[in-house]
């Protein structure tokens, strides 16, 4: 996990809000990502589209942890910036629980409204996790570790749950091999079936002349 790339006195005071319990139970890297992604720790502007302040908050928004105005968006000092993280976090909360837990399409929502394909948002955040969760502070494997090793089969004989194409071929594979080596086994046996008797009339006709000589 990584510090986003914040003034410190930010990064102290979202630390301190979390440990309040003023995030929504989000990890502090998670909010200070945000921040990272949508004004680089700056704050204090509203663009055209009016989205500003730390956060890229609206400016007439009303979110779970409460309504934005261009006055509070435009506050750069501690007590603003406190109150954006707080609103921000309840807001991505929400979009976490959208996106079935998932951080980084939480914040793909976050920016664009919809989780559909990683964001310069997403991108920060996936890099500053690292593989850990998204709430509290505990490490746990995000969405993306689970969904590659989920349905894994340890199971030797099963092939260590390998996909149904490769176990296919694979079984293909055997079964034609032993096709081929029952096969072979029939063209032997048949060929030394064919020379048997031609072997029976040579002992015959050898045995005889044998014992002639030998009276």
């Amino acid at each position: 996990m990584t510090t986003p790339s914040i003034p410190s006195w930010e990064w102290q005071d979202l630390q301190q809000l979390s440990q309040a319990g003023d995030l929504s139970g989000l990890n502090p890297v998670v909010v200070g990502s945000i921040d990272q992604a949508e004004s680089s720790g700056q704050g204090g502007g509203i663009n055209p589209e009016g989205y500003g302040g730390f956060f890229g908050l609206s400016e007439s928004g009303s979110y779970p942890g409460g309504t934005v105005t261009p006055q509070l968006l435009e506050g750069t000092d501690s007590a603003s910036f406190e109150s954006q993280a707080e609103i921000a976090a309840s807001a991505f909360n929400s979009y976490l629980s959208e996106a079935g837990g998932d951080p980084i399409a939480a914040e793909e929502i976050y920016q664009t409204g919809s989780a559909s394909g990683p964001t310069e948002g997403s991108n920060i955040l996936s890099a500053n996790l690292g593989g850990s969760a998204a709430g509290g502070g505990g490490s746990a494997p995000t969405s993306s570790a689970q969904a590659t090793t989920a349905g894994l089969n340890a199971n030797p004989f099963d092939l260590f749950g390998l996909g149904s194409s490769v176990t296919g071929s694979l079984k293909s594979f055997a079964v034609d091999s032993m096709l081929v080596v029952a096969g072979l086994g029939i063209i032997v046996l048949g060929v030394y079936r064919l020379a048997s008797p031609a072997i029976d009339r040579t002992e015959q006709t050898v045995a005889p002349a044998l014992t002639a000589a030998a009276g």
